[in-house]
């Protein structure tokens, strides 16, 4: 499937969730999250940390791959997932990934 937004993003994690006849609460305890971010998130409502994003994919034995669009204006542009894998090594908090919804503390557990 190829992936183009967090809807679509949301609606394989929904997928591949099913298939594997889990409930959202058991993903979200292999994630770490509550089971509000995993609706959330399959919903493409969610501003996640890119390192749970990560982690949810891993959790369901998916893995991402990337490449290059070629734009309108004939420019292509690519996203350097090596350099961001090493950033979010060395500071995993100050890496989001934007999107319409705000629920990104909500999926935290340990932060009430």
């Amino acid at each position: 499937m190829k992936v183009s937004s967090p809807q679509d993003l949301g609606i394989l994690i929904r997928e591949e969730r099913k298939k594997r006849g889990w409930t959202q609460a058991e993903l979200a305890d292999r994630v770490g999250v509550r089971p509000l971010w995993i609706s959330e998130f399959e919903r493409g409502k969610t501003m996640a940390r890119i390192g749970l994003v990560f982690q949810t994919i891993k959790a369901l034995g998916l893995s991402i791959s990337v490449d290059k669009v070629e734009h309108p204006s004939g420019v292509e542009k690519g996203l350097d997932l090596n350099a961001l894998v090493q950033t979010m090594r060395k500071e995993p908090d100050k890496i989001t990934v934007q999107s319409s919804g705000t629920v990104d503390d909500a999926g935290k557990k340990n932060d009430e």
